[in-house]
């Protein structure tokens, strides 16, 4: 009985192609996130930024770690230069009043007023590039389409 060499050849470069595309999909990691930036010696966030992040236990993304924090999906662009947050402006409006003058239908940029490093259990699913952080500098646009909110980030790793 002969083997065909080229007609098995053609099947595992199939399936290697089949496995890389498998690989390349997008990855999204849910986290709870308190907008705002940390208070320096007490008190509530305030402004632009991410005061608090963590992951959403694992099995149950309903449980936030606070009662302000609001449920935030986070994604990242094919190339790896744009971080995706997506979230409900309802959650904002209700959980996190002091953020709706900020996030709302007439605005199209949430520039952070200070730095925030991409670190940690949320962000290493994700496979930023080194020494991601969002800095006041980061390009920014903020969409709304009904109840979803989508803030882009063109981060920085330097």
């Amino acid at each position: 009985m002969k083997i065909r060499i080229l007609p098995i050849l053609a099947l595992c470069a199939f399936a290697a192609i089949l496995i890389l595309a498998g690989c390349s999909r997008p990855v999204s990691v849910m986290a709870s996130v308190d907008f705002g930036n940390p208070p320096k010696g007490g008190g509530a966030c305030s402004g632009r930024g991410i005061c608090s992040v963590a992951p959403v236990a694992s099995g149950d993304n309903t449980v936030p770690v606070s009662a302000t924090a609001i449920q935030v999906t986070f994604k990242v662009s094919p190339d790896r230069n744009t971080l995706f947050m997506v979230f409900s402006l309802l959650a904002v409006n209700q959980k996190q009043p002091q953020q709706a003058p900020l996030i709302n239908p007439s605005i199209t940029t949430y520039q952070f007023e200070g730095e925030f490093p991409l670190t940690g259990a949320v962000f290493t699913p994700l496979n930023l590039l080194p020494n991601a952080k969002i800095d006041p500098s980061s390009q920014s646009t903020l969409t709304i389409n009904g109840d979803e909110v989508t803030m882009s980030f063109k981060y920085s790793h330097t």
